[in-house]
Formats: C-alpha cells, structure tokens, sequence
C-alpha cells in the first residue's frame, strides 16, 4: 500500500508502515508498537521508541502490548507550521475496566525539519481510570529487557548532553556514564539536546506545553541492556508527565518537539520560536542592572539602605546611573514584619517605605521590592480572616513553608478568589508606595510544581501546573505596570505569563561565598549562564540572580565575572555593599557594565 499526501508518502510493507517526508522518515512497527525515526540518509536515529502509561494502582499499560493496533492520517494545516500530516495510532490496552485506548499523535510536515508528538488516553465509555504517569516517548528498557535508544553514530561516551533543569546541580553540560542517571526522580527538566562529539549528529527535543501537566525527562546510560549488537547508544530515556488524575474521557498529553536533522543551534531556536508562538508569550524586558542592597550579615533597614544610596552622592561619577546602567536599586528580603503581607517591620523602616523609594528615584533610578506571593505569616494577626483559603494536604493539614529559625507561613490556595483578593491588596499596597519593580520570591509557591505534593485545591478540578500558571497569573495582572521578576521558580512554567528567566541554583544562594575553586564556582556559574543564551532575547531576558564583586573576591575573579555578565546579554543582579565597594571596582563595572 503507498499513499502520496502532497510532500509527505505513506507506505505499509507488511507490518512496518512507512512515513516520509524530503527531510526524514518515520517506521511504524504494527506488530510490536513501536516507533523508529531515521534522517533523511536513511541512518536510524531513534530505535524502539513506545509510549507507557502507568495507573495509580501500580499497573503498566503499553503501546508493546496492546491488544489492538490501528492507525488513520489527516492532512491538516496550522498558520504556525504549514501543511502537515496528522498520523493517530490507536492501541487497546489493558482490559476490563481499567482498559483504556492509547493513542499516539504524530505530525509530520512539508517544510518543517522537525517532529511533534503527543499522546492521549481515553476510557472505555462510562469508565473512569486514574493515570499517574504518562511517559509520551520512551526507549527504556521494560520488564528487565531492552526495547530502544538514541544511536548518533559512536560510543555514548563520546556525547554531550544539555538539560534544561531546575535542580541545585549546576552543571548544563555532562557526560554520559555507565549506569549513572543524569535526572533524578522529581527533578524538573523540560528540554535538552544529545550531541555526538565524533559523529556531530544530534538530537533537540523538549516539551512545547506547560500548561497543564508536570513533566520532566529521564536519560541515562545502561552497557548491559543494550538492544543491538554492534551498536551503543542512550537506552533510557523518557520524556514524561506525571498527570495523577482521575479522567473519564479522552485526555490529552504536552505535545513534544523532536528534531534530529538541524543542527542543534538552529534546532533549539526553532524550539524556542514554536514555544513563543503557541504561548503567545510577552515580549522580553530589556536588560537592566539592579544593585541590591542585601547586607552581609544582619537584616536590611531603611538607614542601610539610605546609607548605600549616599555613598552614590559622595562619590559622584563612580556608578553610572539610570535606563542601560545602574536602572534598578533592590529592597532585599527582610524588610516586611510579616511574610506575605505588605507591612514594613517598624523598627527598621519607622518612615514606611515611601522615603526609600522617593530617595531611589532622586537619583534616576527605579525602585524594586521583594515579595512573596500566596503565604502569610502563621503568627500574623489576620490569618484567621484567611482560615478559609489556607492551602491544605489530603489530611486537612495547612501546609507550611518554614524559614530561618522558627518561623513559618501558611501557603494560600491560588484557585480561591479570596486568596486572590488578598495577593491583590498587598500588591496594591506596595503600588501605592511608588515601586517600580516586584521580585517575587517563589520558593514557597514552587511547592506547586513539586509532583510529590498533593493538596486540596478549592477547584478540585485543576492540576499543581493550573494552580501555579493561574495564580501567577493573578500576581502579574494585579501588579500592572510595575516589572515582574519571579526568583527561585521555574522558567517554563512562567511561559506565556512572564518572560523573564532567572537563574538562581541553590548552590549559588549565597553569592558572597562563591570561589573559583569551588565544586560549583565561578567557571561553572558562566557554563551556565551560556546555556540559557538559546531563548535569550525571543522567549526571555535571562536575569542573573546574583553575583558578589565586593572584597574579599579577588580583582581577577570580578572581572572575569563582570565579563561573563557583559556577554549574557541579560539583566544582572550585583549583591553587596556600596559603602565598602572600592573605588578601582566601581571602575571596572563602570567600564564592561556601561
């Protein structure tokens, strides 16, 4: 059987149905339920890919052993895209009633070098099933034998792998090793590219939704459950979403981007392109430096703060100040007397926060604040007003985040109007003071996008990802049109709300104490910053959260860090002391920061 769809030919010889574009190919197995993807050469990139489902009681259903395999196409068409052919295979898995059809959406294109994939489930009718898990494309060995891998020509010691993650683990760019994962379990990752150093042929391919589910991705090395031969490649690897929900009718996957035939810069920028375009994502701020004003040691107050802006007055020429240099001065983390709630701590601020900012701005500069959103101080007075909207877990438990020494706060329910209300008012509130700028610190609120946290939402029909997006949502709306900064939380999941990335790693949280010679020290920090330059610019503004120049950081080290600054293209937040900043540093970040 052939069948020609405009650019795009359809062939079944047997039970490998054939799909093939000018650009590649893709074999569909209908004996086994699997997928093989080949590049236009004919060389055989992925082999024995599947799709795995598994239920929350434990049980696996799989495109390997599926009852029943059938397939259709559609030719369709998608401003974004061009024309395209939609390929559904469906598989019957399982049986009474967990049983479920397990279909897999493939869209192959005329003019695009890239693939999209994505998968659903659907019940028996008048059934309901729990899905916990949903790996979307998978290679990994299943019931202690091999199945497939990603194969780019040479040994899999000789790739190097780029994960986009979120974890206290620095290092972008790592190696590929015997039995060693380079994910763990819970760990945030939503793209990556594989790049075979002796054969330079490479693989891109990330998540193009984040709207719904949490996803991640699984990659590893095993020697000993290789599926050929003659031949070594990565044979685990899973691109997967954790969904733990209850569905009673077709549920439909993130889609997932693939590409194998571009190089892999040209591969990751179409990425970040599709993901601009389907999020309709904000424009990306402008650069800007912020200084903030976190001392040392001890707590941040308003004479601390006034003191580092008069050290601007009485060394005037030494920092240049305003839009394209020193644009924004930060009021750190410490200022309020109860977290989440907008009332300054009156021992240190006894004037309120409007001098501070009023001083700020008498000097041409923008004022930012620090805040975290959907908490309250357990030990703030009006927490019994919010009793109703507290954040609970399965147990009716509130669900706490905790801070230095003992104290705590409650984390709010972003789906509940009233929590919204009073995000709202305390937005509202440091509005009316004259900032400019909100850094929201989302340690707390990233507890969303934890997939072992299970709380009670008031929507009991949204997921943690709906929850977090939707709360978000709120705190940016509300704070128009001052800049939104989140800190501590997670790019992708901001998509299409925020379009700013920060770049904060738990090992670098204290940027005073970060050497050279540290196991994540400063050559790590700029390998980093490298990496996220892809999206830089189209999707966000990297913001580089924080560096210390101030001594005892020797001269050579700022200015290599003050260098890597210039060249990130991005926002730059300096940490320290203006009062104890020398004269011959002021100078150097006057001259590569102008």
């Amino acid at each position: 059987m052939t069948d020609a769809r405009g650019k795009i030919s359809i062939q079944r010889r047997g039970n490998i149905l054939y799909l093939k574009s000018s650009l590649l190919q893709v074999a569909y197995d209908l004996a086994n339920g699997t997928w093989g993807y080949q590049d236009k050469s004919g060389y055989h990139i992925i082999r024995g890919a599947y799709c795995r489902v598994e239920l929350e009681d434990g049980r696996f259903l799989t495109t390997l052993d599926a009852e029943e395999r059938r397939f259709s196409t559609q030719m369709m068409e998608d401003e974004l895209t061009g024309p395209y052919l939609q390929i559904r295979f469906s598989h019957r898995c399982g049986s009474g009633p967990s049983s479920i059809k397990l279909n897999i959406y493939l869209n192959l294109y005329e003019s695009q070098n890239y693939l999209v994939i994505g998968a659903s489930v659907k019940p028996e009718e008048g059934k309901e099933v729990r899905v916990h898990r949903v790996d979307v494309i998978t290679v990994s060995p299943w019931m202690g034998s091999p199945v497939g891998g990603i194969f780019l020509g040479s040994q899999p010691t000789n790739y190097h792998v780029y994960l986009n993650t979120y974890s206290d683990h620095p290092s972008s760019v790592r190696e590929v090793l015997d039995k060693v994962d380079l994910t763990g379990e819970g760990e945030i990752c939503h793209n990556g590219l594989i790049y075979d150093a002796e054969s330079k042929r490479s693989l891109t391919f990330g998540f193009l939704g984040f709207f719904r589910w949490w996803g991640s991705i699984e990659i590893g090395y095993d020697s000993e459950l290789q599926p050929l031969r003659n031949y070594k490649g990565i044979n685990r690897w899973a691109m997967y979403q954790i969904w733990d929900k209850s569905i009673s009718e077709e549920t439909f996957s993130e889609p997932i981007y693939i590409n194998y035939t571009d190089f892999y810069r040209s591969a990751q920028e179409t990425y970040v392109k599709l993901i601009s375009d389907i999020s309709d994502a904000p424009a990306p701020p402008a650069p800007a430096l912020r200084w903030n004003s976190k001392p040392r040691t001890g707590s941040v107050s308003e004479k601390w703060i006034s003191d580092n802006i008069d050290w601007i007055d009485k060394n005037p020429g030494s920092l240049r100040l305003g839009e394209g240099v020193i644009e924004y001065m930060e009021v750190p983390w410490g200022w309020q007397r109860w977290n989440g709630v907008a009332e300054p701590e009156r021992r240190r601020f006894p004037n309120g926060m409007e001098p501070i900012v009023e001083k700020i701005h008498s000097f041409g500069m923008k004022a930012a604040i620090y805040f975290s959103p959907f908490e309250a101080d357990e030990e703030w007075p009006g927490l019994n007003e919010l009793s109703g909207c507290i954040l609970r877990d399965r147990s009716g438990s509130p669900i706490h985040r905790a801070y230095e020494g003992e104290r705590r706060s409650v984390l709010l329910d972003p789906s509940d109007p009233r929590a919204v209300q009073f995000v709202t008012e305390q937005i509202e509130r440091i509005k009316g003071w004259g900032f400019d700028a909100l850094l929201l610190d989302m340690a707390g609120y990233i507890n969303h996008l934890d997939p072992f946290f299970s709380p009670l939402y008031r929507d009991g029909g949204i997921t943690r990802v709906e929850a977090y997006r939707r709360g978000l949502s709120s705190v940016v709306e509300a704070a128009r049109p001052m800049l939104v900064i989140p800190k501590y939380g997670c790019t992708s999941y901001n998509v299409g709300i925020t379009s700013i990335n920060s770049i904060s790693i738990d090992a670098w949280r204290n940027p005073f104490d970060v050497r050279w010679e540290d196991k994540y020290g400063i050559p790590e920090m700029a390998k980093l910053w490298a990496s996220k330059l892809y999206g830089q610019g189209l999707l966000w503004t990297n913001s580089i959260d924080a560096i210390s120049i101030s001594e005892p950081r020797p001269l050579n080290e700022v200015l290599i860090l003050l260098t890597a600054c210039a060249l990130s293209g991005g926002m730059i937040s300096l940490v320290g002391s203006l009062i104890d900043l020398s004269r011959d540093r002021a100078e150097l970040l006057g001259r590569i920061l102008p």
